[in-house]
């Protein structure tokens, strides 16, 4: 059989159109029973870019930050000036996670604090600062499509 360089290159493409067609969409989505309007982060840019120099979401809108695999996942908050939970779930849609992220604003990059997944993540969803607490988010909550 004949190797094909470009064969290769096929499911790369074919990902990279995925991501771009849904990233900056709008989906509905359920964390436990509370329902939630999330903008999908899906390019490397938008991943970068999350909530910095943006308004804070209002009540019932968040972000979502899809990853190709389960891995480590790591957040700070440049550029961003209200806080947000961050809330991190495995490829099952099983919360890892969450915390309170404080307001940053403009500090140095080598003083953020960041705020890690205890184990693999798949899926961060960021929402306004105080979500988890007020709506009892709990270890048994599910992220749901």
């Amino acid at each position: 059989m004949q190797y094909n360089k470009q064969s290769n290159l096929i499911p790369l493409f074919e990902n990279f159109c995925r991501q771009n067609q849904v990233d900056g969409k709008t989906i509905s989505a359920n964390i436990g029973d509370k329902s939630l309007k999330l903008v999908v982060a899906a390019t490397p840019e938008s991943m970068i870019s999350g909530y910095s120099n943006k308004p804070c979401p209002k009540e019932g809108e968040g972000m979502i930050f899809i990853y190709p695999k389960e891995e480590p996942l790591f957040f700070w908050m440049k550029g961003v000036n209200y806080q947000l939970d961050i809330l991190f779930f495995d490829s099952m849609m099983n919360l890892v996670d969450h915390f309170t992220m404080d307001a940053c604003g403009n500090i140095k990059d080598e003083e953020l604090p960041r705020y890690e997944s205890s184990k693999p993540a798949r899926f961060a969803v960021e929402v306004p600062g105080g979500w988890c607490k007020s709506n009892g988010i709990d270890r048994n909550c599910r992220l749901k499509f």
